[in-house]
């Protein structure tokens, strides 16, 4: 079997990373990497401080050395390879032949369906991880329906998603009139707000 295609996210064993969602950006080192029992997504093992190891996915970790960190364009020209690499596996795979969707995992075999986690993985770093490390608020024009997001006011802040329809059933397009209808985590009806005032929340 050839080995399939990895993304830019890599980590070896050694390095020094944070997870994003850990406030405190504790640095932890990574053991090695593995696949899962389903053969399709790959796992970091980080050194537990407990003496026990942790799992997390590629895309959820960054290097404490910012210099190691994947930039837009290397990103944007593994993006490119992936897909290629699909369109290939496609092509030349009887099962993946049959995926009535680029996205659709069903059809392929275990190759395919790897190379589309590996695009997938890329796409949730690219989309939450990257920006949220430049601490800008979010780009309306890249933001998806569901995607997480921070609001940051004077009260504080407030974890919620991205909504495409208000509690009145009124669509929204982000970015429509300078505000993004925020859906919130406890349930209170969505709330436009300023674009200015929203941040990744990775």
């Amino acid at each position: 079997m050839r080995r399939p295609v990895e993304s830019v996210l890599q980590y070896p064993a050694g390095s020094l990373v944070f997870q994003a969602r850990d406030p405190d950006r504790t640095p932890r080192t990574v053991v090695r990497t593995r696949l899962d029992a389903s053969s399709r997504h790959r796992q970091v093992v980080l050194g537990g401080r407990d003496g026990t190891d942790d799992c997390a996915t590629p895309s959820s970790l960054v290097y404490v050395d910012e210099t190691l960190r994947p930039t837009g364009p290397q990103i944007e020209d593994c993006r490119a390879h992936l897909a290629r690499a699909i369109y290939e596996e496609s092509a030349r795979c009887s099962l993946c032949r049959r995926a009535h969707t680029f996205w659709s995992t069903f059809e392929r075999c275990i190759i395919g369906k790897r190379l589309l986690e590996e695009l997938g993985s890329l796409y949730s770093y690219r989309d939450n991880v990257l920006p949220w490390l430049t601490g800008q608020p979010v780009d309306p024009a890249r933001l998806q329906w569901g995607q997480r997001v921070v609001i940051r006011t004077a009260d504080g802040e407030r974890a919620g998603v991205v909504s495409p329809i208000d509690h009145d059933g009124v669509w929204h397009e982000a970015g429509t009139d300078g505000l993004i209808l925020v859906r919130h985590r406890d349930g209170t009806p969505p709330t436009r707000y300023a674009a200015h005032l929203v941040f990744h929340d990775p």
